[in-house]
């Protein structure tokens, strides 16, 4: 069985713009944007931060060019991954938005697991995974 691609994966509903409750001048501060991910990984970010300190609860890998191919029509590709973060200690949501290839998708898988299996170990006492262990 091959492994599903990343721009393959379907989640039900959609992560939020940005903190509901923030203002119009906060939500800049609780949204970031990079050009590749390579700028991603080298910038300075909510990714940066301790492990659990904010913690990446949603993510969506859209490739616009396959839902949207009318938009497209020279053949030109789309890709963009949202990550949705929960910071914790204060109540506040953020969004990051990088623009990605094909190409990245092994680093980013590689690193969306190792957020996972934060989520994991913090919901471990509740996963059948844990009770057999």
């Amino acid at each position: 069985m091959t492994e599903q691609h990343l721009w393959e994966v379907e989640h039900d509903y959609y992560g939020p713009e940005g903190s509901f409750w923030a203002t119009q001048a906060q939500q800049g501060s609780y949204n970031e944007a990079h050009e590749s991910w390579s700028d991603f990984e080298q910038g300075q970010g909510m990714h940066d931060s301790m492990e659990g300190l904010n913690l990446l609860y949603r993510w969506d890998w859209h490739a616009w060019h396959l839902k949207y191919p009318e938009d497209y029509a020279g053949g030109e590709e789309s890709h963009v991954l949202e990550l949705f973060w929960m910071m914790p200690r204060k109540g506040i949501m953020a969004r990051t938005i990088i623009k990605v290839t094909p190409a990245d998708e092994t680093a980013v898988r590689a690193w969306l697991t190792k957020h996972a299996l934060y989520m994991q170990k913090l919901w471990a006492p509740l996963l059948p995974l844990a009770a057999s262990a």
